[in-house]
């Protein structure tokens, strides 16, 4: 990793660390039991959500 200034630093990432990405999906990947996490705010008594990461193929959110 190379920062503005100029200097860098070597990060070894182990072979067995998952790559993620986030896609658009549906409502339907939203299942009983699923790994969920929400970036939320409250206004008042309203709570809304404003991401949600749902797991999927093993993978457990927050990565």
């Amino acid at each position: 990793m190379t920062y503005d200034n100029g200097q860098s630093k070597t990060i070894k990432v182990p072979p067995t660390a998952p790559i993620v990405t986030f896609e658009k999906a549906d409502k339907s990947i939203v299942m009983k039991g699923a790994p969920v996490f929400s970036i939320t705010t409250r206004d008042g008594e309203t709570l809304s959500a404003r991401a949600v990461a749902i797991g999927k193929d093993g993978v457990v959110p927050p990565m």
